[in-house]
């Protein structure tokens, strides 16, 4: 009797488990924002953000009409799943009647609705009704003459319907999307709605509130981008990921020394990260002090006669009268570097233009060791992207109007 008894309480108790997985199925409904908005005759979904999901699972309807998955598709050349970044084109004949969107997640078991929107109806504009002018005393006509009739049709003017305000839809492009680094991509809004803020990230950790950003990446990798637009109505955010890519440089040992002067062009930048303490930079007659950890930024001027040591693991010397500092990307000082001590950095990226004129061709320049007369050159030098080489010795020297001498790597020799 005994054995009975536990028999039917492990039957019970096997039934109970499977009765919770089978409540627990049917629980996995997916987290995800979604966003919709009309392009003439197709609706736009917009995955913002949550979960990835897969085809298969995905029921779109309009006004209760199941929209075949062989007419959705995706922008871009994108792929299944649909996950963040992600746009689906969904076919759509514009009504003069509200419509109403709906997204539901279908597992097999359960549907459970994850998305809906209400489409707007489509303006419908008045009827013209022609006119019809008849003379108040009617003519006597032969009977066998033919009768006429005139009509004189009256055009109504329509006035234009605004668009109603509304919340932005974010959309955005950047050129050039890939390269090695420094990277400097500018990123243009192409957002609807007409925004009035700008709120973007570049993935690495910057960001921006203009509306059409340049950005430089200086590492490897591929970065994903977001940009949220918002007005008086709402706000909408755009997320691609994987969107930019940057690789590293091929970089060449170069050896300068020529007979005449030189400059490195305005606007270039070296960018270090300083990991030793003691660290101190005297900019337009301001000390600073950067600590380890913080990123310094210093961007050349007009003048570009100079000079510029670095020596692994020290930064030595960066006299030029023109120049700008930042700090952790704020603005820190602007003016002459006078005097300028790092005891340890890493990570040194710069931009950094050296440019020869005709005029100066005379000399010597060494690329891995082999040496060409800068006299059988035509034109001009110019040696791209300026950084320490492989012992970690970077030298430039154009201070002086007879010479000017260059030691390092660069990533481009244009001549």
């Amino acid at each position: 009797m005994t054995w009975i008894v536990i028999t039917t309480i492990a039957i019970l108790l096997v039934i109970a488990i499977l009765f919770l997985l089978i409540q627990q199925s049917g629980t996995g409904e997916p987290s995800v924002n979604l966003t919709a908005f009309q392009d003439r005759d197709t609706i736009l979904l917009v995955h913002d953000g949550g979960d990835s999901l897969p085809g298969d699972n995905l029921i779109i309807q309009i006004n209760g009409i199941v929209i075949p998955s062989s007419q959705i598709s995706f922008v871009e050349g994108q792929e299944w799943p649909f996950s963040i970044g992600k746009t689906l084109v969904i076919p759509y004949y514009p009504s003069t009647e509200p419509q109403t969107l709906t997204v539901s997640y279908d597992t097999g078991t359960s549907r459970t609705e994850i998305f809906t929107a209400t489409i707007p109806p489509a303006t419908e504009l008045p009827t013209v009704t022609p006119t019809i002018s008849i003379p108040e005393t009617e003519p006597t006509i032969p009977i066998t003459a033919p009768v006429t009739v005139a009509i004189t049709t009256h055009p109504t003017t329509v006035p234009a319907t605004p668009t109603p305000p509304g919340p932005p839809q974010a959309a955005f492009g950047a050129s050039p999307r890939s390269g090695p680094y420094p990277l400097t991509v500018s990123f243009t809004d192409l957002s609807t709605g007409t925004p009035d803020q700008w709120e973007w990230n570049f993935g690495d950790g910057a960001e921006s509130t203009g509306k059409n950003p340049v950005h430089t990446y200086t590492a490897t990798g591929n970065y994903t981008v977001s940009l949220k637009v918002a007005n008086a109505e709402g706000a909408n955010t755009r997320i691609m990921q994987n969107y930019i890519g940057v690789g590293s440089p091929e970089t060449r040992e170069v050896t300068l020394d020529a007979g005449g002067p030189g400059s490195l062009l305005p606007g270039g930048f070296a960018l270090f990260t300083v990991t030793g303490s003691g660290a101190r930079i005297k900019v337009g007659g301001r000390i600073l002090t950067p600590q380890p950890g913080d990123s310094v930024r210093i961007v050349l001027g007009n003048d570009g006669q100079g000079k510029i040591s670095v020596h692994n693991p020290f930064i030595l010397e960066w006299t030029f009268d023109d120049t700008e500092v930042e700090v952790n990307g704020q603005p820190a000082g602007k003016g002459r570097i006078s005097d300028i001590s790092i005891p340890a950095y890493d990570g040194f990226v710069s931009n950094l233009t050296l440019f020869l004129p005709p005029e100066s061709m005379k000399g010597r320049l060494i690329v891995e060791g082999s040496t060409t007369d800068l006299s059988t050159l035509q034109g001009r030098l110019t040696l791209l992207d300026l950084i320490p080489d492989r012992a970690g010795d970077l030298v430039v020297d154009t201070s002086m109007p007879g010479s000017t001498y260059f030691q390092g790597s660069t990533s481009g020799i244009r001549d």
